[in-house]
């Protein structure tokens, strides 16, 4: 269809593809073609998508603080064709979204048009028995399929705000093996397993440049006690060059480790953290690692892995 904006100067804008809704995950192309209908040449002639302040006003992945494209000098009743290329977040419901995109030039009055576009959300997979069985669920229930040390399984999740939290194996330090979860006591070569079941952020949005509170919620799958228990979070580093480059979560004060005393066995604990988010994060997920130490009933130390993924909210740069 053709769109057109009548003010001091008059640009067309043809949107040529969307036929169909997006699904999860999906890359394509959004084509337009702009056409100089006003009386001069037309000078620094920019377009660009307005990403919005939150995840529910843009349904695509961003990367990048700005997707505007320059077409540069425009001569009466010239055109030229401009592609965007967007990929639909994977937690982006079924909706249909309003699009808005603003045209510029040098000495006319910005315009801006809107359009619409229908996503497809994620399907939700249901778990069949033997999935439930290979996981571990929150009441606490493991078989030990495909959970033993070094077997390389692992629990992964998503969360509706596009954060996620995924869970290694453990293993006793300097390598020695057995299955996770087993019996009461190491002695058997059984690992006692403890295991992210979610966190939560305070506030719920993290926005570039702010303070918030991260609460990790875990589980110790086995059935012995583990104890003296230190845990430490890095967060993923950003920036363009060496003077803009760091973490993206820094400690808001103090330092990136946590203690906790024990969890006894079969049960659960949180830990909790203030971290300063990156002042020019990206409106994308952020991984952070969390490492754990820790000790069975027989004070040998395992060691462990797992990691969140928490939903960056961009901040305005000045």
């Amino acid at each position: 269809f053709l769109v057109a904006t009548r003010l001091w100067w008059i640009l067309l804008l043809h949107r040529r593809s969307m036929k169909h809704p997006y699904l999860k995950g999906d890359n394509k192309n959004w084509n337009f073609v702009i056409t100089n209908n006003y009386g001069n040449e037309l000078n620094n002639v920019t377009i660009t998508p307005d990403l919005g302040d939150k995840n529910e006003d843009w349904p695509f992945k961003t990367e990048k603080q700005s997707y505007q494209k320059s077409l540069g000098t425009l001569k009466m009743g010239q055109q030229q064709e401009v592609s965007f290329e967007f990929i639909q977040r994977d937690d982006v419901p079924t909706k249909r979204y309003k699009l808005k995109f603003t045209i510029s030039a040098d000495g006319q009055e910005e315009t801006a048009k809107w359009f619409y576009m229908n996503t497809t959300a994620k399907p939700v997979q249901k778990d069949t028995q033997d999935n439930k069985d290979n996981k571990d669920t929150d009441e606490g229930k493991d078989t030990g399929k495909g959970n033993g040390a070094g077997s390389g399984s692992d629990t992964s999740y998503q969360t509706p705000d596009a954060g996620g939290y995924s869970n290694g194996e453990a293993a006793y330090s300097g390598g020695a093996g057995g299955s996770t979860d087993g019996g009461e006591t190491s002695g058997n070569g059984s690992v006692p397993r403890v295991i992210v079941t979610g966190f939560t952020t305070d506030p719920a949005e993290v926005r570039a440049g702010s303070n918030f509170k991260l609460t990790i919620h875990l589980k110790n799958t086995s059935k012995m006690k583990v104890s003296n228990m230190l845990f430490d979070l890095s967060a993923p580093t950003e920036g363009s060059d060496e003077q803009t480059t760091s973490p993206a979560f820094l400690p808001s004060s103090g330092a990136s480790s946590i203690y906790l005393d024990s969890i006894a066995p079969n049960g659960t604990a949180d830990i909790s953290i203030e971290l300063n988010a990156k002042s020019d994060l990206l409106q994308k997920p952020y991984n952070m690692e969390l490492s754990m130490k820790y000790e069975d009933p027989n004070a040998t130390q395992v060691q462990g892995s797992s990691s969140i993924s928490i939903s960056g909210e961009a901040g305005c740069k000045i």
